[in-house]
Parts: C-alpha cells; sequence; structure tokens
C-alpha cells in the first residue's frame, strides 16, 4: 500500500521546500512535475473515490455537486428528497442519476473532505502546520473534451494534486491582489472574468504524481485530455490583516468612546472622528490586542485530529478482549465534560497541568439576553453563573497553568475548576500541555 506524502518536502519534490516557501509562495503559479507518477496513489484513487462517493447518504448539493457545459446542475437534476442522517427532510445525492450525468460528460466535485480518507487529511494536516493556515480539500473529476468551469481565480492559495489521467490547465495573469472570500470578489460574474483574465500565459500539462501551485488572484482553467481525471486542491487560507481589524473592533466595543453617538455634521463631528482615528492607533499598539493576535495567528487551523482505535483507548500492547484483560485492574470510562466526577475520586494536581488559547481573536465572553455566553460573534455557548470570569481570565492569556487559575480564583472548588477546564479543551478553546 503507498502511504501519502509523509512532509511538505515529499510534496513539493524536487523542489527545494525553503526555495518554494521564500520565493514561489505568494508570488508565481509553479507546476512540480512528478518524480514518481505513484507518488499521490496514497492521497486517492478510483477505488477510493469509488468507497467515498458510494456512501451516498453523506452526499448532498452542498457537498457533492455536477457541472455540465459550466452549468452548476440544480439539485432536483441529480438528487432525492428524503430523511437525512439529521432526521430533516432534505436533498440526498441519487446516484443513478449522477452516474447518467457523469456518462454524458458532467464533472464531478466533492467539496470539504479534508477528514474524509487517511491520504487526503495526511496532506491537509502537513500544509496546515507547515503553512500555518486552515486547509480544506475538493476533489474534481472530469471527462475528455468537457469543459466543467470556466476561466476564473480563486481566493485563496490551491495546491493541486493530480490523480489520474491527463488534464490541460492554462494559466491567465493576476487581475487583483490577494483576493478574499468577500462578496466583492465572490459575485463577479463569468462576463467579468472572461474580460478581465488577460492573455494567456502558460499551458501545463498535468500528468500523476504531477503538483500545481497557484497563489489567489490568478486567473485558471482546465480542459480533461483523457476518458477520465481526478485532482485533489487543497486550499490553503492564512491570517490577514482584517483579522486584525476583527480583533479592534471587538476590543473597541469595550471603550465608550466607539459606542458614544457621532455629532451631527460640522466641527465637533470632524473632532470626535479623529478622536477615534487616535483611538484606533492606540488600540492597535496595545500589547494585550498584539498578544491576541498573534496568538490568534499561531492558532489558525483546522485540528486535523485523528483517533486510532483500539490503540487510542486500550493502549498499543493492551488486549481488546474482556477474556485478554484478567489480572489487569478495572479502567473507569472517561467522564464526559460537564459530568460530576466518580465519588471518592481524587482532584487533579492544581500545578500539573498547562493550558494554552488556541481560540482565535474574536472569541469572547459577551452577556446576551441576561446570560453570559462564550461567542465568536456568530454563535454563543452559555457559560455557568459564577464562571464568566474564570472563563473571561483564561481568555486573556496566552498560557497558564492550573495552579495560577486556582490562585487566581481561590472560591472556585477543584473539581469544578477540572470540569470548566476539561470543557474549554473540548471546545478547543483551550489546548492542554
Amino acid at each position: 500500500m503507498v502511504s501519502p506524502p509523509q512532509s511538505f518536502e515529499a510534496l513539493v519534490a524536487p523542489t527545494d521546500p525553503a526555495e518554494f516557501l521564500e520565493t514561489v509562495r505568494f508570488a508565481r503559479p509553479l507546476h512540480v512535475p512528478a518524480p514518481d507518477p505513484e507518488r499521490f496513489a496514497g492521497v486517492m484513487s478510483w477505488a477510493d473515490l469509488t468507497a467515498l462517493v458510494d456512501q451516498s447518504s453523506i452526499w448532498g448539493p452542498a457537498s457533492l455537486h455536477l457541472v455540465h457545459h459550466n452549468r452548476r446542475l440544480t439539485p432536483e437534476e441529480y438528487c432525492r428528497r428524503e430523511r437525512t442522517r439529521e432526521g430533516v427532510d432534505g436533498w440526498v445525492a441519487d446516484l443513478d442519476r449522477v452516474r447518467g450525468w457523469l456518462a454524458s460528460g458532467a464533472s464531478l466535485v466533492l467539496n470539504d473532505i479534508a477528514e474524509l480518507t487517511p491520504g487526503i487529511k495526511r496532506v491537509a494536516r502537513l500544509l496546515a502546520d507547515t503553512l500555518g493556515a486552515k486547509v480544506q480539500a475538493n476533489l474534481y473529476c472530469s471527462w475528455q473534451a468537457e469543459p466543467g468551469f470556466g476561466s476564473h481565480f480563486d481566493v485563496h492559495e490551491v495546491f493541486a494534486l493530480h490523480i489520474a489521467g491527463h488534464k490541460t490547465w492554462r494559466i491567465y495573469g493576476k487581475h487583483f491582489d490577494d483576493p478574499i472570500a468577500h462578496p466583492r470578489f465572490r459575485t463577479l460574474g463569468q462576463d467579468f472574468h472572461e474580460r478581465h483574465k488577460g492573455p494567456l500565459s502558460r499551458e501545463v500539462r498535468m500528468a500523476p504524481g504531477d503538483l500545481l501551485y497557484i497563489p489567489r488572484g490568478w486567473y485558471h482553467d482546465a480542459l480533461a485530455e483523457s476518458a477520465g481525471t481526478i485532482h485533489v486542491a487543497f486550499g490553503v487560507v492564512g491570517p490577514i490583516g482584517l483579522d486584525f481589524v476583527s480583533l479592534l473592533y471587538e476590543r473597541a466595543v469595550d471603550d465608550p468612546l466607539f459606542r458614544r453617538t457621532v455629532p451631527p455634521a460640522g466641527a465637533a463631528r470632524d473632532a470626535h472622528v479623529a478622536a477615534l482615528a487616535e483611538r484606533i492607533a492606540e488600540l492597535a499598539r496595545e500589547d494585550q490586542v498584539r498578544r491576541r493576535f498573534a496568538e490568534g495567528a499561531d492558532a489558525f487551523r483546522h485540528p486535523h485530529a485523528s483517533l486510532t482505535l483500539p490503540d487510542d483507548v486500550t493502549g498499543p500492547d493492551d488486549a481488546t478482549g474482556p477474556e485478554k484483560r484478567a489480572g489487569r485492574p478495572a479502567e473507569s470510562p472517561a467522564a464526559a465534560p460537564g459530568a460530576p466526577a466518580p465519588a471518592g475520586a481524587p482532584a487533579p494536581a492544581a500545578g500539573g497541568r498547562r493550558f494554552v488559547r488556541t481560540s482565535a481573536p474574536g472569541v469572547r465572553v459577551a452577556k446576551a439576553k441576561g446570560r453570559f455566553v462564550l461567542t465568536d460573534g456568530k454563535q454563543g455557548a452559555p457559560i455557568p453563573q459564577g464562571f464568566e470570569k474564570p472563563v473571561a481570565w483564561a481568555l486573556d492569556r496566552p498560557a497558564f497553568t492550573e495552579a495560577e487559575m486556582a490562585a487566581a480564583f481561590p472560591g472556585l472548588a477543584a473539581g469544578a475548576r477540572g470540569q470548566l477546564l476539561s470543557q474549554l479543551v473540548g471546545m478547543q478553546v483551550l489546548r492542554e500541555e
């Protein structure tokens, strides 16, 4: 069995990884011909794709869609209505109808599959760790001489790993510098793209094992040359300056100056705006703001965590059958977050655990409808009464020990403190070291 690339060096070989990061990334597209046509065989294959698509109940129009002659098909054209796994009525891909569309030349797109196979997950993780960014993955399966998509640019970096068949990519110019996932860039029509893509600058014929890197903003399109092609595109999004602006916004909410009504037109309004501008500059220089932005940038990635069973539960040398555990002391199952500790269980050592803040800078404690919540500005999780100050204290620190929290809140019982920390770890607000 072929393994997926185990390092960024193996992924971009024979390109020197340091050279790629220093001179290629963000600057220009790069085609890396395959040193070995099988080097991505451990990432995806026809057999892997078949097994993935055959799990029909997980696919709906948001995660699986079909494109035919540059037109994305509607759910009614390839899905059926039924009760989903979540217990609600919705669209589920009808594989018989999908098969018919593919036979007529439609391109198959599987979205957000970075967590669905071990090989793709491995590549997503090494890209996230190397580039300090969030990584998602889409799969594209196209058929000979049928264009699936018109010329376009992406609002993220693209690492395209070619798996099967042959496909020609055409690369044009760069119209926008660093476009982002904002309606200003996401709602442009195909007519706009055709007018602004510029002249063709390069054609790249992709073969199995090839890699193509395209920075965001560069126009491109692709056409399959063989009966069936597969490539997996990893989209990479790192922190940007607007994230710092968002953090400043959250900080400004606590400042009365920014909550004050702006005076009517005239000298008073001009003076107020000048005061706002000066105060924004002061907030941007605050150590706390810069620290929290640095923490958020360092943690700006999806976890891509893995679970190996039974070893992660029993240990690699432990037997799984009860008959083979004879003579071993009984082990109690771990309590769910928020569950009380078993009677007589010892409290965790106050100085033995260290926690690091991992949540995005915008996560904060806020009050909504008379209750305190932990929110990112879009969703909120209720905080039990009396725990809002310890949670806010934890959010305000890049790292701390349980002993430090115990000293800051001596009235918080050891069991309640441990439960709170476990919940924050489970919510990926904190990471235990």
